[in-house]
């Protein structure tokens, strides 16, 4: 008969332990990377709504005065969803803050005589898209000056987005662009299009 000494215990190799935290390695990696996805399409489906809100709030805007919000700007490309400016770049370059204008001069406040029958506010608040940067808006863009800018020759169709960049924070679709455009097929740009119009 054989009998085991007291005291004595049978412990798990080296391999066993490697085996071991192997297993549970794998499956923390596995539920982190699970989680960093939900959190980001739960920004994505942030992003889609606000642009639909802002889409909204543009179009009452307009059922209002007869002209969308930044329509008369000439010297102006685009418009800005938040007065702490935090602007994506578009197609990898810097927006300059001098043809920008705040969408709050529109949806926010009382943009003045030039746009009779303004019954707002349309919108309740600033925002940001969830990775802190502005929303930008084509109204203003779109006429004159800012179809050169953005090297859209004249009579060539146009649209009216609201855009988010997305993670990366740079914006790849332009006026001209009737879907949303992006360039490596891993962050596409967040929109919705409102109207079609040409440059002029």
């Amino acid at each position: 008969m054989t009998h085991r000494r007291t005291g004595e215990h049978q412990g798990f190799s080296m391999v066993e332990i490697m085996i071991a935290l192997g297993v549970v390695g794998v499956m923390s990696a596995t539920g982190v990377g699970l989680v960093v996805q939900n959190i980001e399409k739960g920004r994505v489906a942030t992003a889609r709504e606000d642009t639909r809100a802002i889409f909204r709030a543009i179009e009452s805007f307009h059922a209002n005065v007869t002209f969308y919000p930044g329509e008369k700007e000439t010297t102006k490309n685009y418009m800005h969803s938040s007065t702490i400016d935090r602007r994506p770049t578009y197609k990898g370059v810097a927006a300059s803050a001098a043809v920008g204008v705040s969408m709050a001069n529109y949806l926010y406040n009382d943009p003045g005589a030039s746009y009779q029958n303004w019954r707002g506010p349309y919108l309740s608040e600033d925002r940001t898209d969830p990775w802190g940067h502005s929303y930008i808006i084509y109204t203003t863009g779109i006429h004159g000056a800012g179809c050169a800018s953005f090297a859209i020759a004249s009579g060539t169709p146009v649209y009216a987005w609201v855009l988010s960049a997305g993670k990366d924070g740079d914006i790849d679709t332009s006026p001209a662009d009737s879907t949303l455009h992006f360039v490596d097929g891993s962050d596409e740009d967040i929109g919705v299009i409102s109207f079609r119009t040409k440059c002029d």
